[in-house]
C-alpha cells in the first residue's frame, strides 16, 4: 500500500468520524430543546422505590414520552 493510499484512508476515517460526531451532537441538542410529548391533561408517572435511571428512562421510552433513553441518562 502506498503512502498516498494510507493518507486517503486516514482522511476518509477522520471525515466519517467527524460527520458522525456532528450528527450525534445535533441530535442531542434537538433532544435537549424539544419538550416531552405530554398530552394537555398531563401524564402520571410513578417511579418505583429503588428504580434505576436506566429503568426509568426505558419505561418513559416505552410509553412514548422519550425518544432516546441514553440521552436522558447522559444528561443526568
Amino acid at each position: 500500500m502506498t503512502a498516498g493510499a494510507v493518507w486517503r484512508i486516514v482522511l476518509l476515517v477522520v471525515l466519517s468520524g467527524s460527520a458522525l460526531l456532528f450528527w450525534l451532537y445535533t441530535d442531542y441538542q434537538r433532544f435537549l430543546h424539544t419538550p416531552l410529548p405530554v398530552q394537555a391533561e398531563g401524564e402520571w408517572f410513578q417511579i418505583q422505590r429503588g428504580a434505576s435511571l436506566y429503568a426509568i428512562a426505558t419505561d418513559l421510552e416505552q410509553r412514548g414520552l422519550l425518544t432516546r433513553r441514553y440521552y436522558l441518562i447522559a444528561l443526568a
